[in-house]
């Protein structure tokens, strides 16, 4: 098996074989990237990969995964940033989901589902407060995002109310 020499900023020199390296080939080739994960001090390391690395990984057995930014991502953006009023007729921006709970809180949130797991990342405005739930299982029963904050919220959690006993 081909063995590939790196370098861990913390401990030096280190040997690795292909299915430790992850190589991740960008469309905007400056955003091209190898990591591992250093066998002593257990950080993940990451390099940047040029055409000559990207080349040298793929002879060695690395598998390169691809990675395309979308057109839009790369637009030149000029003026102020927007705001929440801007968009508050709307409930989609930039990829994001915008809405207002019940009790009038402001969030932002992005779903995702993809070949049995879903995710959720939820940001509440007012204090920043962010949940992010990934799951193996699809069901959507924790999209109730108002619950979940009142969870987060409380300070006398019921282990019952959690899925406990």
């Amino acid at each position: 098996m081909t063995t590939i020499k790196a370098s861990c900023p913390s401990c030096g020199d280190v040997e690795l074989t292909p299915p430790q390296v992850r190589l991740v080939v960008c469309s905007v080739k400056a955003w091209s990237y190898y990591a591992f994960t250093c066998g002593s001090c257990l950080e993940e390391v990451r390099k940047p990969a040029g055409r000559d690395v990207v080349a040298l990984l793929i002879s060695g057995g690395v598998i390169a995964e691809p990675w395309s930014v979308p057109a839009e991502a790369l637009e030149e953006h000029t003026g102020p940033a927007l705001s929440y009023d801007d968009v508050r007729d709307s409930e989609y921006g930039y990829g994001w989901r915008i809405d207002v709970l019940r009790d009038g809180t402001k969030i932002v949130y992005h779903a995702g589902l993809w070949r049995g797991y879903n995710s959720l990342y939820v940001r509440r405005l007012e204090d920043k407060t962010s949940i992010i739930v990934l799951s193996n299982k699809v069901n959507w029963s924790f999209r109730n995002i108002g619950r979940m904050f009142g969870i987060i919220d409380s300070k006398d959690i019921d282990a019952a109310e959690l899925g406990g006993n």
